[in-house]
């Protein structure tokens, strides 16, 4: 039969008027929101107020975004963290496969989860340091946006002791944008186009979970991830994409 449709995404949470920072959250290198929820002793779902900081921050589990400053009460289920990423060119860089320990993962391929700002005609950077767990090598990333669909993901190493590393960039695009063009180190470079589950499996707390690396899809009510692989190479590298609104 045909595909079945999303279910109408969650209701925004609810708002307080005033709200002020908490001791029982905190920001993950600055770009994503965690508030752990304490356990209920069972596993039936938990809420519990979360200050928003200022800014666009984008639920981890179903894409929805908010905007704070603001107190929001949350309802998670007991193994769903609540988490949300910033929108203000967040980035997060993950390891292939799932090794528990830092020693045991590969880092032959990182991939970096990339939130770009909203076209807002206000230049932003963010950055991000890299340091090799073998040689504590660091590498320095940063993602720019001009505010008007340009993006720049910049790779620069600060030594030339640094391995060769390959990197796969997910741009997390907001509903009804895509990437039109794509160049590293300017010669031409293929976008794959990533889109919420239609059949709403993205919503199942089995079937999906963030951080799902190259080739995941994006949350429920997200908009589709531009996944742009950039080959192994040593020295700085430079991705550029045009976003634009579809």
């Amino acid at each position: 039969g045909p595909p079945k449709p999303l279910p109408p995404p969650p209701p925004p949470p609810p708002v307080t008027p005033t709200g002020a920072s908490r001791s029982d959250q905190y920001l993950f290198v600055n770009d994503t929101l965690v508030a752990p929820i304490t356990a209920t002793g069972d596993d039936s779902p938990s809420s519990r107020e979360v200050w928003i900081p200022a800014g666009e921050w984008e639920d981890a589990w179903n894409g929805t975004v908010v905007t704070g400053p603001l107190t929001a009460t949350v309802t998670q289920p007991f193994d769903q963290l609540p988490m949300w990423h910033s929108r203000q060119n967040g980035l997060v860089v993950t390891a292939t496969g799932d090794a528990p320990r830092v020693a045991a993962q590969d880092w032959s391929t990182l991939t970096v989860e990339a939130f770009p700002a909203a076209f807002t005609g206000v230049p932003l950077e963010n950055s991000r340091a890299v340091h090799d767990q073998e040689t504590g090598v660091c590498t320095r990333l940063a993602l720019r946006t001009d505010g008007h669909g340009r993006v720049l993901f910049t790779v620069h190493p600060t030594t030339s002791r640094v391995r060769a590393r390959g990197w796969v960039l997910r741009l997390h695009l907001r509903p009804g944008q895509t990437v039109l063009t794509a160049r590293v180190d300017g010669a031409p470079l293929a976008v794959r186009h990533l889109h919420p589950d239609p059949v709403g499996t993205a919503v199942d707390s089995v079937g999906w979970k963030p951080f799902g690396g190259a080739g995941a899809l994006p949350a429920a009510f997200a908009g589709p991830v531009a996944e742009m692989a950039m080959p192994m190479a040593l020295g700085p590298r430079v991705l550029e994409a045009i976003v634009v609104a579809v």
